[in-house]
């Protein structure tokens, strides 16, 4: 070997010392940094992979690099992927997975299930707004407007007063308005209700439960005040008066004014002092007349014989569109109202008040720029940006105890059969910083 070749051989084995050396050192950086990037890493090389045919009950939209997960386990790392798709024109695509070291021993028996996740906007909403983040929004507006509640009624009290005094008064005109152009139509339906709904259902049970209910009730303190008001009358003079004002002497009208002095001085005070009498009679009345059965079916089918007529509902669906929904003037009041420079003054002082909740908010849907994305927005990233986790399969394994003679020794099938899941989940991936229980 001349001195050129050994100054090669030398100077070749320095730059692999050297890069060994760079190498090691940047495993120790980051097993410092991210000890869980090394075990990545070192499962990732240390992947023996098991290449299987899927024998599937359909064309499946699939593509490479579709993950497989081990069903029932918590751990949420692939055990192999999707690895070769061949389309074939004359039947149904063939399919190949790569089963990495991961994977436990795979027999006949085991199986393969296919899962697609939605990827819609309840999809979305369901994801960010999930039970624990509603409960947590919630807890942080309903913290801000305690703490800010007495600024904020004081700055919207008086446009939110103003606005309901003007849009009353419109929607009192409007709706004399609407209903005046309606005469026609609630007079035939007035008429129809009087002889269908008063007349042949509430008048006969009226007469029939209501009427007896009132006479028997009212019959014994009726007695006992016109018995004392007949031991005020005097007979005699009313008589006597009676045949003063038909004879022909000059003052008329004696008996009228006899008896209005009696209606004030006797009959009034005695009805006055059994005043609390009646309340009692009238709770007594109500309480049987609302207890009886029939007056009760009665009234519930009137009700409901109103409720269910279309042409009524008709009726109030025209006026509730032009009083509230087309009425261009109210929209144009209201709009003037939450315009004005006291509304102005009013989302200024919520905004104030609440500018820091809304950051809050914002953070817990979002994230920030140093602390990251939130795992719900990532989610949400990876599945309608970069259209991942939208497909995966699930391996499950035939229990063991079932046959006793399976020895999963023996080397891995060439085919697996793919069933389809008809449940709606998502794949059992964790982001980093999302609580899993």
């Amino acid at each position: 070997m001349n001195l050129n070749s050994q100054t090669r051989v030398v100077i070749g084995g320095l730059i692999w010392v050297g890069l060994i050396s760079a190498i090691v050192f940047s495993v120790r950086h980051i097993s410092t940094d991210s000890p869980e990037s090394v075990a990545q890493l070192a499962t990732y090389v240390s992947r023996q992979r098991r290449q299987i045919q899927l024998d599937l009950p359909m064309d499946l939209p699939l593509r490479v690099r579709d993950p497989i997960y081990l069903a029932g386990s918590t751990d949420a790392s692939p055990i192999g992927m999707v690895s070769r798709i061949e389309d074939n024109r004359e039947g149904r695509d063939k399919v190949w997975v790569s089963m990495f070291g991961s994977c436990p021993p795979i027999v006949a028996g085991d199986r393969l299930q296919f899962h697609s996740a939605p990827d819609s906007v309840d999809w979305m909403l369901r994801t960010m707004f999930h039970d624990k983040k509603q409960d947590e929004l919630k807890r942080l507006i309903q913290t801000a407007v305690q703490d800010n509640q007495t600024e904020l009624i004081a700055a919207f009290k008086p446009v939110v007063m103003s606005s309901l005094s003007v849009a009353g008064t419109l929607v009192k005109q409007d709706l004399q308005n609407a209903i005046l152009a309606r005469q026609s139509q609630l007079k035939e339906l007035g008429n129809r209700y009087q002889n269908d709904v008063l007349q042949k259902k509430l008048m006969p049970v009226f007469e029939s439960e209501v009427w007896p209910i009132v006479q028997a009730e009212s019959e014994p303190l009726a007695t006992k005040i016109s018995r004392e008001i007949w031991d005020e009358v005097s007979v005699f003079g009313f008589g006597w008066r009676y045949l003063y004002d038909r004879s022909p002497l000059p003052e008329r009208n004696l008996t009228e004014r006899k008896f209005k002095q009696f209606v004030d001085e006797k009959a009034k005070p005695i009805i006055a002092s059994h005043l609390d009498e009646f309340v009692e009679l009238q709770k007594k009345i109500s309480a049987k007349v609302v207890a009886n059965e029939k007056v009760k079916q009665a009234v519930s089918e009137s009700i409901r014989s109103a409720a269910d007529d279309p042409e009524l509902q008709k009726l109030l669906a025209e006026v509730f569109q032009e009083v509230f929904i087309k009425n261009s003037r109210l929209h144009e009041t209201i709009a003037k109202q939450w315009s004005s420079p006291d509304a102005q003054q009013a989302f200024a002082t919520a905004n104030s008040k609440l500018d820091p909740v809304i950051r809050q908010i914002g953070v817990s849907l979002f994230g920030t720029p140093d602390g990251g994305i939130t795992p719900e927005f990532a989610k949400v990233l990876r599945r309608r940006i970069l259209h991942k986790d939208s497909k995966w399969f699930t391996l499950h394994l035939q229990d063991d105890t079932t046959d006793a003679d399976r020895d999963r020794s023996k080397p891995f099938p060439n085919v697996l059969p793919v069933s389809l899941s008809r449940i709606d989940t998502n794949a059992p991936i964790f982001l980093k910083g999302e609580n899993v229980e």
